[in-house]
């Protein structure tokens, strides 16, 4: 959590292929998916990082070639760009 308002998870509900980042502003009450704009279906989501109430980092490989990825936002969570 970034504060008791705002904050971001991780997840997958069922394989890699359905990773997800879900963001509250609210203290938890209500959760919105985040599309990272991931290329790909074998992503897994590792960690994730709040720097500060505008940049937020994930981390994570990809399972079908172990490769690896970093994400960023610079705008709270908004847009991502591979970093």
């Amino acid at each position: 959590m970034l504060n008791n308002k705002v904050g971001f998870v991780i997840g997958y509900s069922g394989g890699a292929s359905d990773q997800f980042v879900l963001k509250t502003v609210d203290g938890g009450f209500n959760w919105n998916r985040i599309d990272l704009g991931i290329a790909g279906t074998f992503n897994i989501y590792n960690d994730l990082n709040i720097i500060n109430s505008n940049e937020i980092v994930v981390s994570g490989g990809n399972g079908s070639d172990d490769t690896g990825f970093v994400i960023r936002s610079k705008d709270g969570g908004v847009t991502w760009a591979y970093d």
